[in-house]
């Protein structure tokens, strides 16, 4: 019969490597899961869903031109006849209850705007958040 050499690797150092192994992989695992987490923060809108975006911040346009529409119904007289328009801004219409927050639909900002009233049927918005700005959106006042 054969006898087993004492100077072999014994069930202890096969826990002690199988423990320390296992230690390694979940370590792996918990680096993978934490930048993947990270790169979806640096990039949280995928290609194929930058249509329904669009469409966010056009409700977002639209909810700024009602409360403009509202503010000027009103009050009637705000409309400067002098003048071929009249600018209001979103500050001014939150301050007076005409608006909630405007937020960025991808990254949960605030974002800035204001509405052009030629009369009460041409009202057009304008907003600016991170990453979107309406066409012709002028910064100055």
């Amino acid at each position: 019969m054969l006898k087993l050499n004492e100077k072999g690797w014994g069930y202890g150092f096969l826990i002690f490597f199988g423990a320390l192994f296992l230690l390694l992989l979940i370590s792996v695992g918990i680096s993978i899961k934490s930048l993947t987490n990270k790169n979806k923060k640096n990039n949280p809108v995928p290609l194929n869903q930058t249509k329904n975006y669009d469409r966010m911040y056009a409700l977002l346009e639209s909810k700024l031109k009602n409360a403009g529409e509202y503010y000027i119904l009103d009050n009637e007289t705000y409309i400067n006849e002098e003048s071929m328009s009249t600018k209001i801004s979103f500050n001014f219409l939150k301050s007076k209850g005409y608006i909630d927050d405007l937020l960025d639909p991808i990254y949960s900002t605030p974002c800035d705007g204001y509405v052009i009233v030629k009369s009460l049927d041409d009202i057009t918005p304008y907003i600016q958040c991170s990453e979107y700005k309406t066409p012709n959106y002028s910064s100055g006042n």
